[in-house]
Formats: C-alpha cells, sequence, structure tokens
C-alpha cells in the first residue's frame, strides 16, 4: 500500500505541544491533555513526574536539534482515488516536546536518544572537507610517519 506525503507551508506555521508516550493509545480523538494530564505534572530540577492510567511516568523536556524540525502528520481520507493508499497531511511543527518513561528516567540509553546521536554522527560525517582540511590531515599524517621512522 502506497503512503503519500502531503506537505503544504501553511501547517508550518502552527506550532504544536508534542508529547512522547512509551504506550500504545487506542483512540483518534480529542483529548483534555491540559485538564487532565499537564495539571498533575510535577517538575524538579527539569526532572519530570506524572502517572497515565496508574502507571508512573518519568520524562524530560527534549530539544530538537537546531538543524533539524519536528512534523506531526495527521491521516486523512483520500477521496480522490481509493488505489492512492494512504494520504498523511502536516498537522503542525514542534521545536521541543516532553519525552516519557514508564517508572525510570529518560536516559541517553534510550532507543530515542539514542536515534538523535545517531543523527548527529551522520551530520558530522556528512560535512564537506575543504582542500586545507584535507591537506592538515595529509600533513599530520606525514608528521607521525616521519616520527615512527
Amino acid at each position: 500500500m502506497d503512503i503519500n506525503l502531503d506537505i503544504h507551508p501553511k501547517p508550518f506555521t502552527e506550532h504544536l505541544e508534542v508529547q512522547y508516550f512509551p504506550a500504545e493509545i487506542e483512540s483518534d480523538g480529542e483529548a483534555n491533555v491540559n485538564e487532565y494530564f499537564n495539571n498533575y505534572t510535577v517538575s524538579e530540577n527539569g526532572h519530570l513526574t506524572n502517572s497515565l492510567r496508574g502507571f508512573p511516568l518519568d520524562g524530560i523536556e527534549f530539544q530538537v536539534p537546531s538543524n533539524l524540525k519536528g512534523l506531526v502528520f495527521q491521516e486523512s481520507l483520500n477521496t480522490s482515488d481509493e488505489n492512492c493508499g494512504k494520504l498523511f497531511r502536516v498537522a503542525g511543527t514542534f521545536d521541543n516536546f516532553t519525552y516519557w518513561n514508564y517508572d525510570k528516567v529518560p536516559s541517553a540509553a534510550d532507543g530515542l536518544r539514542q536515534a538523535f546521536e545517531v543523527l548527529a554522527v551522520a551530520d558530522e560525517l556528512n560535512k564537506p572537507l575543504s582542500a586545507k582540511d584535507i591537506q592538515n590531515e595529509i600533513d599530520h599524517k606525514l608528521s607521525i610517519k616521519k616520527e615512527e621512522s
């Protein structure tokens, strides 16, 4: 089945408040998050605590790297062609989000945090090198070889 992304500039102006939960919630409806969840979030020294359906949550505010943009997609009915597959539209953007774990403090060992680290490494590996950078590396390697002989 095809997945189509419909990306228009207008939704990029809508900034969303995003929370990442390690759970599957079987609902597509509206939720009054401010009244029933955010009001019960406790913050101490950047560490957040709350609970979801009786399960303790520990969280942190996570900043999306400055060279990236967080996008929220919403599935839309594709009425133009029923053989076209699923259609997703951009609902808005985010620069930071609240990252929650069940009963453990989020750490660098979490899969999501490691995924962002991989993105940072990939970004560094893909930076172009100038001729001066290459020459400096060659000179450095030659100087090491001279010292060894």
